[in-house]
């Protein structure tokens, strides 16, 4: 455990002696750095991460008073707790230091009670502030999930680093790739459990690291020395290597951009600005791409956990596509609805494997969980432009023509035809197809439900379409 270093200034061998004897018997884990002059005390707090000062207020010299002035003036000292020490006489100078900001004071020479106990409880006190308030400085600057700094620490802190012997530095910009989606698949703690471990690995691996923050989100800024793009490239490399050999981090990707600077550039902002624009240009080529495997990826975890939902899919994306030909649909609209049957089912993911898989009867609870999935599927598929259709036709495709479905009571043509269609489809699959709640339904008695619930639950157009299809031998069971 690394110790907590106290440093004492006095003149006396004797009265160091005495506090470094005093203060390690009564507190643990604490060590002494003495001082005799009050000389380079700036550099000495800042070597040894000083957290507590005795002073002397007289020393050869210079007064105890110009040295509390000095630490108290420093951005990065100003708050460490300074204990004094003065004769019994000085009393101005107690006063004195005490409107400087001095933590407390003891008088010279020490008393048996200072010796004692008193000077041990003090010191102690003084620690334990420096204790509470690295802590809520901690709390204030890092991100609780990530544990990395905050976007605000990064802004008010890489300002310290435009010095020449830091230069060239590199701010490098990455995105964790369908975080959103997988959040919604897998829930959230789940995506924590992401960020947590992209986190851990920055800093455990990157080099001349400065400062790491979570920049949004999803995102995370890095700002580093001597850093040039290779290494930036194999640093991310190895991060996606490392998400990939990870348990259920299905489809993570990670996409990046950077910015190099040699010198000032005159624009504190600017570097950032422009690993964001690289960033983002890299997104934009490689996004359907990450979006069509994380989806991919959501669905073969979801047919993992119940491989009648494979067969049931692809089931349902055929006889969707059979009936969208009968109707007249384009190629573009057959193959929307081909893709819409085979994601009907995807916010199952979200659902209980015991569940999924329950031989018996469902209780009202686990119906209700159940009822959940197509709001679930919305949510995974209109995370993208290019499937917000196939999203409306997942969230729908439970509704009723007559309006008694779920999740909105939608009625009639409020219901997107794409759903309307694979609403028919996944109903006459469900009666057919294998099912562990419920008898196998023949072709015959199947069609005859369809027929039977035209107008009430199906699109009596669609349902039409459906018997076409039927009669001319194009879907069977």
């Amino acid at each position: 455990m690394e110790s907590t270093n106290i440093l004492i200034i006095d003149d006396s061998p004797v009265d160091r002696k005495i506090m470094r004897k005093v203060i390690c018997n009564g507190i643990s884990g604490v060590s002494i750095i003495e001082n005799e002059d009050g000389k380079g005390i700036l550099p000495l707090i800042r070597k040894n991460s000083i957290k507590l000062v005795i002073l002397d207020s007289m020393l050869p010299g210079i007064s105890g008073i110009q040295i509390l002035e000095e630490i108290r003036s420093d951005f990065y000292f100003q708050d460490i707790p300074v204990i004094v020490c003065s004769g019994l006489d000085e009393e101005d100078v107690i006063k004195k230091t005490l409107s400087l900001g001095a933590f407390d004071f003891f008088e010279k020479p020490l008393s048996d009670r200072a010796v004692k106990f008193l000077m041990a409880l003090k010191v102690r006190n003084g620690l334990e502030l420096v204790r509470r308030a690295e802590e809520a400085d901690f709390l204030r600057d890092h991100d609780p999930i990530s544990q990395l700094n905050t976007r605000q620490y990064f802004e008010y802190n890489f300002k310290k680093y435009d010095r020449l012997d830091y230069y060239p530095l590199t701010f490098l910009m990455l995105d964790i790739d369908g975080l959103k989606i997988f959040n919604d698949a897998y829930g959230r703690s789940e995506g924590d459990r992401v960020i947590k471990a992209v986190g851990s690995f920055l800093i455990e691996h990157a080099k001349n690291l400065h400062i790491c923050s979570r920049w949004g989100s999803d995102e995370f800024l890095l700002l580093l020395s001597d850093y040039p793009q290779q290494m930036c490239e194999e640093l991310v490399g190895e991060l996606k290597n490392y998400l990939d050999n990870v348990e259920d981090f299905h489809g993570i990707n990670i996409s990046f951009g950077l910015e190099v600077v040699e010198e000032a550039s005159g624009s504190e902002l600017l570097p950032i600005q422009k690993a964001e624009e690289h960033l983002y240009s890299n997104k934009i080529i490689s996004s359907k791409s990450i979006r069509s495997q994380m989806l991919e990826s959501i669905r073969q975890t979801l047919h993992e956990k119940n491989p009648r939902e494979e067969r049931h899919s692809k089931r349902v994306s055929e006889i969707s596509e059979i009936i969208a030909r009968e109707l007249g649909f384009s190629e573009f609209e057959v193959k929307k609805i081909s893709m819409a049957g085979l994601m009907h089912d995807i916010g199952k993911i979200s659902v209980d494997e015991s569940i999924l898989n329950k031989p018996g009867n469902l209780h009202r609870e686990e119906w209700e969980a159940i009822k959940k999935h197509p709001e679930m599927g919305y949510r995974i598929l209109s995370a993208s432009t290019d499937t917000v259709d196939i999203a409306k036709a997942v969230l729908t495709h439970h509704e009723r023509y007559d309006g008694k479905g779920y999740p909105q009571s939608l009625s009639g043509e409020d219901i997107p035809l794409l759903g309307r269609l694979i609403c028919v489809a996944d109903s006459f699959d469900a009666m057919t197809g294998p099912r562990t709640y419920k008898a196998v339904f023949s072709m015959e008695k199947a069609v005859g439900e369809i027929v039977k619930n035209s107008g009430t639950q199906f699109d009596p157009t669609i349902v039409a379409a459906f018997i076409q299809a039927v009669d001319k031998g194009l879907i069977s069971v």
